[in-house]
């Protein structure tokens, strides 16, 4: 079976010829990989350990940042670069809550939230053309709670859920 078949096998409910696999992990990581393995690219890595990874598409953003702040992400977020103790490498932090001090639904409501009209979905089918055919494709990646804890800080996050 390709890597593409075992995915969609599973989400069929029937059984593959193994389990699929898939790998995420930091760029420093993968070049890591890479390199011991003796492997020119991501894809080669994948074939010699056998893994199944899924590729991911994403439509184009027409917009980069919040309307109401330049340095944030679309979603009002702003994130910070923090070195691991080693020097190894880097992962990204989030360093501001936009939605920390909302009491009510209207303070909700009155926040500029990211908009469908920001992203091209007409570039899809050209980015789906450039894809390898045997690997299942997936678009987007949501985490809706590590949002929610991202724009309301993780320690309100828990608060609201003993809360509300």
């Amino acid at each position: 079976m390709t890597s593409r078949e075992r995915w969609l096998a599973v989400l069929a409910g029937e059984k593959p010829d193994r389990i699929p696999t898939d790998i995420w992990a930091t760029p420093e990581t993968h070049r890591k990989l890479q390199r011991a393995l003796g492997c020119r690219d991501e894809r080669e890595v994948w074939k010699k350990l056998h893994i199944d990874a899924a590729v991911g598409v994403q439509p184009p953003r027409k917009v980069s940042s919040h309307p109401d702040d330049a340095k944030a992400d679309i979603w009002g977020i702003r994130y910070r670069s923090v070195a691991y103790a080693d020097g190894a490498g880097v992962y990204r932090e989030c360093e501001n809550h936009p939605l920390a001090h909302v009491r009510n639904a209207a303070e909700v409501h009155a926040f500029r939230w990211p908009r469908p009209e920001d992203c091209d979905f007409a570039a899809i089918p050209c980015l789906l053309d450039a894809l390898p055919r045997d690997h299942v494709v997936f678009c987007g990646g949501y985490e809706p709670f590590l949002l929610y804890c991202y724009l309301r800080g993780m320690e309100q996050a828990m608060v609201d859920l003993v809360e509300n």
